[in-house]
């Protein structure tokens, strides 16, 4: 079955280019990744929002991934820029 993940930040005021710069090379890194079909960074400055969306071929493929960014440390990096925790929310592809 395959995984679609939605991730809600939210950045601190006047990080959210710099958050985007961020986040737009770790998506690309995203794509890359065994499993991964596909991640989109997606911008609403006049909201200070920026979700980001990936589908997976499987839930251990996601696993997988989670389980590198955090070893990489890139999590404690993204939540240096954040005003508050990020909503994340995982769904079946239907």
């Amino acid at each position: 079955m395959r995984e679609v993940v939605i991730v809600k930040s939210t950045p601190l005021r006047g990080k959210f280019n710099a958050f985007a710069e961020l986040v737009g090379k770790l998506v690309a890194e995203t794509r890359d990744f065994p499993g991964c079909l596909g991640a989109y960074l997606m911008l609403a400055p006049e909201r200070n929002e920026q979700v980001v969306m990936h589908i997976w071929e499987t839930p251990d493929a996601l696993e997988a991934y989670l389980t590198w960014r955090a070893d990489r440390g890139d999590f404690l990096t993204i939540n240096e820029f954040l005003d508050v925790e990020q909503e994340f929310k995982t769904y079946q592809l239907a």
